[in-house]
């Protein structure tokens, strides 16, 4: 039987999506053992994509289950982990490429600061570390985790941190260890997301700050063409949108400060094309809707650890919240949509049939 228990709000009444193509898996499993050198003895499977019915969580059916199967065949390290990057390579000019990256950098870590006393900032897949070296120069004390080896090389030799290997449930951090963790790019890939989020309650600190980056479900792109969406990936087993994962830090003990959302890099090369919306796209409105209205392809959320009393008091409401959390929203989104999203849709798709050659 696949295991269809939402980890949102815990109900198991659930809607297909969309069921994810063989190809698709098959072009994935392809990719990864191109990167790895081996073979999968699994063969790839359908997982259905669906939707709780009483929160609106969007997540893969079953994908915990085909985890522990992977791990009993292949052992507990995946292709990704395993993958080498030759990073002396110079297609990849990372030496180049390193200052404009870390000071892109710079308004998140602004935005933390402005929220955080500095201290200890553990960044949970920590990839080249470059947003870690960006936060020593701010005087931040620094650490990582990482799972591939090639990655975690580069962080240690060429930038001198201290990136750690493994999961974070197996690493054993101390309690209170950091005032910041942040999680970019990681948690939608996660199978166990409720002991990873009971792991980093553990390890922040009384009223320490979680930062979590991952794709917006509730995207504009998405929402007009789901299918076709560019985060609909074999990896990925849930899907977050604003409300579901503010809902679901909430349930595990954080107060949620701010979620940040931007206009997607697909309607910026649009714009590019046609003056007219590009007009339309980058006026303030426009801008602030994507902003407040959580509308681009990433959300960034702001979770502060709450501590042990008042997260009790938070949570008494939280079952009602919860339940009411579809109705509210899906409401509020009528509203905003009948104001912005309506024209924007229009005015998107009659850029994309210009693009083709049609009107």
């Amino acid at each position: 039987m696949v295991e269809a228990r939402c980890i949102v709000c815990g109900q198991n009444a659930v809607e297909p999506v969309l069921e994810r193509s063989t190809k698709l898996s098959d072009l994935f499993l392809g990719r990864m053992e191109a990167l790895s050198g081996s073979r999968f003895p699994l063969k790839p499977v359908a997982f259905p994509l669906v939707r709780c019915l009483h929160c609106s969580f969007i997540f893969v059916a079953g994908a915990r289950q085909a985890d522990q199967d992977a791990q009993r065949a292949t052992g507990p390290r995946s292709a990704e982990e395993r993958a080498r990057i030759d990073f002396d390579d110079p297609a990849l000019d990372l030496e180049r490429a390193r200052p404009e990256h870390m000071a892109a950098h710079r308004p998140l870590l602004e935005k933390i600061e402005s929220l955080a006393p500095k201290g200890l900032l553990l960044d949970v897949g920590a990839g080249l570390g470059w947003l870690l070296a960006a936060a020593r120069e701010r005087g931040w004390k620094v650490s990582g985790t990482e799972l591939n080896d090639s990655l975690i090389e580069y962080a240690r030799d060429k930038l001198d941190l201290e990136v750690t290997r493994g999961h974070l449930r197996d690493l054993g951090f101390r309690d209170r260890y950091c005032e910041v963790v942040t999680m970019f790019d990681v948690l939608e890939h996660v199978f166990d997301v409720e002991e990873t989020l009971a792991e980093l309650r553990r390890i922040l600190k009384p009223e320490g700050l979680l930062v979590i980056r991952v794709p917006n479900v509730g995207s504009l792109r998405a929402r007009i063409d789901l299918e076709s969406w560019p985060h609909l990936n074999p990896g990925h087993i849930s899907y977050f949108s604003d409300a579901t994962l503010s809902a679901l830090l909430t349930r595990f003990g954080f107060e949620v400060l701010e979620i940040e959302s931007w206009i997607p890099d697909s309607f910026v090369h649009l714009a590019e094309t046609d003056p007219h919306f590009a007009n339309f796209l980058f006026h303030p409105s426009t801008q602030e809707f994507f902003r407040g209205g959580a509308y681009g392809d990433y959300i960034t959320c702001f979770a502060r650890n709450q501590p042990a009393a008042r997260q009790a008091w938070r949570l008494a409401g939280w079952d009602s919240a919860v339940a009411g959390l579809a109705s509210d929203k899906a409401e509020l989104q009528a509203r905003l949509d009948s104001i912005y999203a309506r024209p924007l849709v229009r005015a998107y798709r009659w850029v994309k049939r210009v693009l083709r050659g049609g009107r």
